[in-house]
């Protein structure tokens, strides 16, 4: 977690949707006054921080919307709005969110993104499997 955000260091930075994932469509969804699509990512295997991830996708311009993430046994863990975007480091990109917490009631918190500068930074870091190896 960062301090005490519902936001965990995973949530911003390693979540690794390509690896650890297998995506599908589920449908077409309503979000707010948006036509989204659904689409369901299942764990691969056990050692996906969540079960399952779901993203709800504007129609209009294929950009994220919101996402819940839940637990093997089904619970919904978190959900997460992605309420801004602006252009950061040269492209269009999400840039303020809100993280609610849905096992402790009323506890939510929020990520705002100021600036951006790019730099080279290889893929592998942002994989779970990095930060286990030791060195």
């Amino acid at each position: 977690m960062l301090g005490n955000s519902v936001f965990g260091i995973i949530d911003l930075f390693q979540l690794d949707v390509i690896e650890e994932y297998k995506a599908r469509i589920s449908g077409e969804f309503k979000v707010g006054d948006q036509e989204c699509y659904k689409a369901i990512l299942d764990a691969r295997h056990d050692q996906a921080v969540y079960h399952k991830i779901e993203y709800f996708i504007a129609k209009s311009d294929n950009y994220p919307v919101r996402a819940k993430f839940y637990a093997a046994s089904g619970r919904l863990l978190k959900t997460l709005f992605l309420n801004g975007r602006r252009k950061l480091a040269g492209k269009v990109r999400p840039s303020a969110f809100t993280m609610v917490d849905n096992v402790t009631e009323g506890r939510k918190s929020f990520w705002k993104t100021s600036k951006m500068r790019l730099r080279k930074i290889p893929n592998h870091i942002f994989r779970r499997s990095y930060l286990r190896r030791k060195n």
